[in-house]
């Protein structure tokens, strides 16, 4: 396996090789040889919340969401996630047993998956791991906190312009692009809103020159990302 799984960090992007060559740079062979490569489909629920958590995924390639049930069971994906991304290392960290958040993959999805109780021996065996780890939660953390506090003094259109800024942020492409591949019900449980918004505020937009609109497809430059955040600058600081 340990063959594989560096053959697997050989082949991917850069920037997403140095940061799981960071995550992995001291571990011990044995943990090495007892990750497993998975392939994952599209909208699988591989983690549940209330679920015991037996196992540790390690995200490599496509994309995951957060799903959480409000009153009356509406759904409400509450974040996403892109590689390289660690799922089942919070639920050690806080000493629960089972699985906090519901996780569903949004796209086809690499992973490395590895069961809870050797990840648990590694990191009581490597406190500069524990260290790391904690740190990137706590940003990321912090992050999800700032976004919930805007959220509380937004309207369903400025909802909307966040959650397409936040996205163009984490996923532009070197030419400044982006690419929204979120369908509308899934524009609609990110924000908060319902679709007959999501349809109003992307047709205002399109008029407005905020977004590009090829068929199905929505594209966001850089010119129009920096124009949404100004106009949320007074709402978001």
């Amino acid at each position: 396996m340990v063959n594989e799984l560096l053959n697997l960090m050989e082949k991917l992007p850069e920037e997403k090789k140095c940061v799981l060559q960071e995550l992995l740079l001291n571990a011990p062979y044995w943990l090495l040889d007892a990750f497993i490569v998975v392939q994952i489909p599209k909208n699988t629920m591989f983690i549940k919340s209330g679920e015991e958590s037996k196992t540790v995924y390690i995200l490599i390639d496509g994309h995951v969401k957060a799903t959480d049930y409000r009153i009356y069971d509406v759904v409400y994906d509450y974040t996403w996630f892109e590689p390289i991304e660690i799922f089942g290392a919070m639920e050690f960290y806080m000493g629960y047993d089972a699985y906090i958040t519901t996780l569903i993959t949004m796209t086809n999805c690499k992973m490395l998956e590895i069961p809870m109780d050797l990840f648990k021996k590694w990191l009581l065996s490597d406190v500069k791991v524990v260290l790391k780890q904690v740190k990137d939660m706590m940003q990321k953390l912090d992050e999800q906190s700032k976004k919930e506090r805007a959220f509380l003094f937004l309207n369903g259109t400025e909802r909307l312009y966040y959650l397409l800024v936040s996205m163009y942020n984490k996923q532009h492409t070197a030419d400044g692009i982006c690419e929204v591949r979120l369908t509308k019900e899934e524009l609609a449980n990110y924000s908060g809103v319902n679709v007959r918004t999501v349809n109003r505020v992307i047709k205002q937009m399109d008029k407005n020159q905020l977004i590009i609109k090829e068929g199905r497809k929505i594209l966001i430059n850089e010119e129009q990302c920096k124009k949404m955040e100004s106009m949320l600058t007074h709402k978001t600081t």
